[in-house]
């Protein structure tokens, strides 16, 4: 295995998170929060990030051992980075990476009791941790980093996908995919708001509906809004989102075969 390779790569990924780090940094500055559980990781994961990148070379090829080195190390990496707010706040180390592991992978347990006692910032940054991990880590890092997009990396997030079929460049299949996601994210928010929902609200609903994750930011979940639409919306991009997203760019080139599809 290319070690050097694999470590080049996962410093782009660490570089990647830090800038993932500065969204719920803003939102901590626009609530007046601490801004010290978000500085901390985005300055440990720049460093790490840019020693990785600087003492090891980059290279063309990447070969299945490489592949499913950085998925499998990348997902824990970017656990670990996810956990230091948590643990900034007064999680233990353990509960802070169980949270945030489980955000990343979009398992979806959680050991918060209470959402509402933690800090707006932390609860954006718990739902947007599902959010990306709803689509995949490693799609997202296909879209910033382009000398990532090589097939058997994409193969190694995505077994299901038949790139071929879709779009033979892999970083315009990842574009279109997260187009799909981001444009469903979005409406589902809109549409939510519309419905009395509080915009922060929507937007974490949003995020942990589209990636079937789950997290809410109140202990009742959905039923703190007392309302059968809210909880209709939600029950309706949760489908959509539990579907394979490579058949909606079907269905947006008229190809309606593909709702035959059994996993569908």
């Amino acid at each position: 295995m290319n070690l050097k390779m694999v470590l080049n790569t996962l410093g782009k990924m660490l570089i990647a998170t830090s800038g993932l780090l500065t969204i719920p940094l803003v939102i901590a500055l626009y609530f007046g929060e601490d801004l010290m559980p978000f500085i901390y990781p985005i300055t440990i994961s720049f460093v790490i990030g840019t020693v990785l990148i600087l003492k090891t070379p980059e290279s063309d090829l990447v070969r299945f051992k490489e592949s499913f080195a950085i998925v499998g190390l990348g997902w824990l990496i970017v656990s670990l980075i996810g956990a230091i707010p948590y643990m900034v706040i007064g999680f233990t180390p353990v509960n802070a990476f169980f949270e945030s592991i489980s955000g990343f992978t979009t398992t979806g347990a959680s050991i918060v009791d209470h959402p509402e006692a933690l800090p707006k910032s932390i609860l954006f940054w718990r739902s947007m941790t599902q959010w990306v991990g709803g689509i995949g880590i490693v799609m997202l890092f296909l879209l910033i980093f382009p000398t990532m997009a090589k097939g058997v990396v994409f193969q190694a997030e995505y077994p299901g996908i038949t790139l071929s079929k879709i779009k033979p460049r892999i970083r315009d299949t990842a574009i279109r995919l997260y187009g799909i996601y981001v444009l469903l994210t979005g409406l589902e928010a809109i549409l939510l708001t519309f419905l009395g929902v509080p915009i922060f609200d929507s937007i974490n609903h949003a995020f942990t509906t589209l990636s079937t994750g789950g997290y809410s930011t109140h202990s009742e979940s959905i039923s703190f809004f007392k309302n059968p639409s809210v909880e209709f919306v939600i029950m309706t991009f949760a489908f959509l989102g539990g579907a394979n997203f490579s058949i909606y760019y079907y269905v947006m080139h008229r190809n309606f075969k593909v709702l035959r599809d059994t996993e569908f």
